[in-house]
């Protein structure tokens, strides 16, 4: 999962569709967001998709500042090796924002 690179700069909606993402034949697409976001995307296994979809749909600034969040991720009822590596992915999802985070404010820093 290589959300670094789909999310590093600035927002933008690496979930366009067809009609809204296109480029011209030929056209260079190395530096596409989108179509990079898209090549990682399709190099995730089902478990990581289903752990980046979970994270996405119910972690957020809301979800931790209502304390909502613990009960969410209770209701799975998740046990073993396999509430284990859920965690673990949710870990490397969230380290992974924490660490672009770290790395915008830092560059507005040394500006």
């Amino acid at each position: 999962m290589n959300a670094y690179l789909a999310f590093y700069g600035e927002y933008w909606n690496c979930l366009l569709t067809p009609e809204d993402h296109w480029h011209e034949v030929g056209e260079n697409t190395a530096d596409c967001r989108n179509c990079q976001a898209a090549e990682e995307a399709a190099k995730m296994s089902q478990f990581e998709t289903a752990c980046w979809n979970w994270y996405m749909g119910n972690v957020n600034q809301f979800t931790f500042d209502g304390g909502l969040l613990p009960e969410f991720f209770r209701s799975l009822r998740l046990k073993g090796a396999i509430r284990s590596m859920f965690l673990s992915a949710l870990n490397s999802i969230y380290q992974t924002f924490e660490r672009i985070k770290f790395e915008k404010i830092r560059a507005v820093q040394e500006q």
